[in-house]
């Protein structure tokens, strides 16, 4: 949107100002029975939850779409986009699957020859769907582009989530799509606001399982390497081996920028914070579990506790367990 969402007092006014697009209730669901028995309900403080979330504007990154035309226009492979070369010939045939002379008379020739036909006519399926998401968010970036703030309207699940309308450009999108968009309003970025710029150049690079302090130091260790990223993405393209490479690569632009302004540099980067299993969060907090709050990173704690490989080790020593008497523990085991 390139204007501020009308804001929620109600389930059905708010959102979107288009009055066709206006007709979303807040909570996506069908049943208008429930919608009007929120109508009843003291709910001020959600909505003015919600309203602040879809009232903060963003704007989208310049560096980073000019890095993403480059590395689309150009079909360069990198960052994880979909090549813009069909697997298909003009006949609609794979271009790389040979057809085996002896398949008229071979029948496990054949069955091979069709499976690697079916391989190829999936990837290519996969391949199109996302050629189309990459291009479509694209050309919608470039749109936006010729504003100076955008909004995105908001919706809430039954459970209460918050999810940003629509499928494309938003910031809840896949990677690619997210480093597209920074906030509008830029802020002085500071020594704290250095530290955790850091923090989050290591968490996109993947080295998110250690202490707030040493990923910071990770970064710090490998600054310079971090800023020829920046200076030339083509040329060193190192930053490519990230877990989410244009994140990581919008991170480098932002050092580049901290090492020329220093702690006055206005920054305009959303640096995320992931929930860690946010289900089990809400529960141990409401029934007041320290054992649960400990394993999903509610209390402080020096090193991200990880509950989903605590429960898998669980499981796997119990599988263990059963190994002797029971022959599907094994497979399970060398199954992984």
């Amino acid at each position: 949107m390139v204007c501020v969402p009308n804001l929620w007092s109600s389930p059905f006014n708010g959102g979107f100002v288009n009055e066709y697009l206006a007709k979303q209730p807040l909570v996506k669901t069908n049943d208008y029975k429930y919608l009007h028995s929120l109508e009843s309900l003291d709910l001020k403080d959600w909505y003015s939850a919600i309203n602040y979330i879809q009232s903060v504007p963003f704007k989208i990154d310049p560096k980073m779409l000019n890095v993403y035309s480059n590395i689309w226009e150009n079909n360069l492979p990198l960052a994880d986009f979909p090549s813009r070369d069909s697997l298909l010939n003009s006949q609609g045939r794979p271009t790389n699957v040979v057809r085996p002379a002896d398949i008229e008379t071979n029948k496990l020739s054949l069955i091979r020859f069709k499976r690697d036909c079916q391989r190829v006519y999936e990837a290519e399926v996969a391949r199109t769907s996302k050629s189309l998401s990459t291009r479509i968010n694209y050309e919608m970036a470039k749109e936006s582009s010729e504003f100076k703030k955008i909004w995105f309207a908001v919706q809430v699940d039954t459970r209460g989530r918050v999810y940003y309308i629509g499928t494309g450009l938003n910031p809840q999108s896949d990677e690619k799509t997210k480093s597209l968009l920074c906030f509008a309003d830029a802020e002085r970025i500071g020594k704290r606001g250095i530290y955790w710029l850091y923090v989050y150049t290591a968490n996109c690079f993947g080295f998110d399982k250690v202490t707030f302090d040493e990923r910071y130091q990770w970064t710090l260790d490998r600054k310079d390497e971090i800023l020829s990223y920046a200076k030339d993405y083509i040329e060193n393209n190192g930053w490519n081996n990230a877990d989410k490479p244009l994140l990581f690569l919008q991170c480098c632009f932002h050092m580049a920028s901290v090492e020329d302004q220093g702690e006055d540099y206005m920054c305009d980067l959303p640096v995320a914070m992931d929930a860690t299993c946010s289900g089990l969060q809400i529960l141990s907090m409401m029934i007041r579990d320290k054992n649960t709050a400990d394993k999903v990173n509610v209390t402080p704690s020096d090193k991200p506790q990880d509950i989903y490989s605590i429960i898998a080790k669980r499981v796997e020593n119990e599988v263990k367990g059963l190994v002797d008497t029971c022959p599907e523990a094994n497979r399970w085991l060398q199954f992984g």
